[in-house]
């Protein structure tokens, strides 16, 4: 059985089973509203540089989460809740893990760390917008590594998708190379 947004409660109202919580967190994230998707977290990160709205909203535009299906699961205590969903035109099933706290089921570490340098070439390196300043704890999603300048880039390669909690297609480029607008300025 698969579980719908359409019947999902709020963060705030509590989630009667593990798979609601799972897929309240997903709507969250397909949202990009961070602060409801860090109501379904049991351990909220202090640092929340990367868990903003403006960042989700930037991995919507890069690779949209959608066709979420979060199946059905009966559990006490602590339980893996499996979803299936896309991130862009990636298929991408997963495993979350969720935890009753009273008459609440919330989730255990949903994030990623991504390994990003501060700076590639004496530039300072962005994360959906966001300057690397501390450790980079993202939620599933898409992350655009660029440097602020028109005329250097990071590559064509620049993209790192976090499929699902601790597992991410791709590495933080650290080379930067010239653009064409850099190009057309020497000619």
């Amino acid at each position: 059985t698969l579980f719908s947004f359409a019947s999902s409660p709020t963060a705030t109202s509590g989630q009667p089973t593990a798979t609601a919580a799972v897929s309240g967190f997903l709507e969250a994230l397909r949202s990009a509203d961070a602060e409801r998707a860090l109501g379904y977290v049991v351990d909220v990160p202090k640092d929340r540089t990367y868990l903003t709205d403006a960042v989700l909203q930037e991995s919507q535009r890069h690779a949209a989460l959608t066709d979420v299906h979060v199946a059905d699961v009966a559990g006490e205590g602590r339980t893996e809740v499996v979803a299936q969903y896309r991130i862009g035109a990636r298929l991408v099933k997963a495993t979350y893990i969720a935890e009753r706290r009273d008459t609440r089921w919330l989730l255990v570490d949903p994030f990623t760390t991504l390994d990003a340098p501060r700076s590639a070439g004496g530039m300072a390196v962005l994360v959906n917008g966001v300057p690397v300043s501390s450790p980079v704890v993202v939620f599933p999603g898409s992350y655009s590594f660029t440097v602020a300048s028109t005329y250097l880039t990071l590559g064509s390669s620049n993209l790192v998708t976090v499929l699902s909690p601790g597992q991410s297609s791709g590495t933080a480029p650290t080379a930067i190379s010239v653009t064409a607008a850099a190009m057309d300025a020497l000619r």
